[in-house]
């Protein structure tokens, strides 16, 4: 079940990579301002501490686009695992650091996720990555609902997520919706997602609760990619990792 539930996370991830890349560049049409001097880039030397990768010549940033592409394919079919898993890591820790600034936190979803399933390309014995990649989950949900309990103001304020899905994120049904629905609505909706994810750990380790976990879950980044322009590729990502924690059969239970 190990394998099994690695290689759905594998394909599933890989997917959304490939389609949040192609959508991010427009079909890498956009690459060029991203990965070359053609766009604007704030100068490394007003980033202290900050680690920029250095631009690409503009003629190679097509070729870069077919490897990049072509390594990600190849790793979301499973050739050659412990090669296109390497080159998949190095090429998105590449694009995300050429233009540091403008990287999303999915891009260290992808990072992380990948040198986990470097490691488990090169010791398929071991149940380890599964661990990892389970508590990685876990660890990213528990965190964000805890900066919104104690550092942010979902507890105290009942209009931010009614705010947020205001500005930069608004799409035309969000925009709709919080004319139409009232504030109390988007009180109850904030409170219960603080509630969701500080509660994971006990809903995604728990046999008893898991269904729950996946339905919530499932609604909480249905929702998100509903209400929020340009965030499906998030939502998606976090799906990935759900049939990690699916039960497995009574052939692979000593794994």
């Amino acid at each position: 079940m190990r394998t099994s539930a690695l290689d759905t996370f594998r394909i599933c991830l890989g997917t959304v990579m490939l389609g949040h890349f192609a959508y991010l560049t427009q079909g890498w049409t956009l690459a060029w301002e991203w990965l070359s001097q053609t766009g604007f880039h704030v100068p490394s030397t007003l980033l202290p501490g900050m680690p920029v990768a250095p631009l690409l010549p503009e003629a190679l940033v097509p070729w870069f686009g077919v490897l990049f592409f072509a390594s990600l394919l190849a790793w979301t079919l499973g050739f050659h695992l412990r090669w296109t898993s390497l080159l998949a890591l190095f090429l998105v820790a590449y694009v995300t650091w050429a233009d540091i600034l403008t990287h999303y936190s999915i891009n260290r979803i992808f990072i992380i996720s990948l040198t986990i399933m470097t490691f488990a390309a090169w010791d398929r014995s071991s149940s380890w990555p599964l661990r990892v990649l389970q508590i990685f989950l876990v660890t990213m949900y528990f965190v964000a609902g805890w900066s919104k309990a104690v550092h942010g103001d979902w507890l105290t304020s009942p209009i931010t997520l009614w705010t947020q899905l205001q500005i930069y994120y608004m799409n035309s049904w969000s925009a709709q919706l919080v004319q139409e629905l009232p504030i109390a609505f988007w009180k109850v909706i904030q409170w219960g997602v603080v509630a969701f994810e500080l509660s994971a750990p006990v809903l995604f380790f728990n046999r008893k609760f898991l269904p729950a976990a996946f339905v919530l879950g499932i609604a909480l980044h249905l929702g998100i990619g509903w209400l929020m322009q340009d965030v499906i590729s998030f939502g998606l990502a976090m799906l990935c990792f759900y049939p990690l924690f699916i039960k497995p059969g009574p052939q692979t239970k000593h794994l």
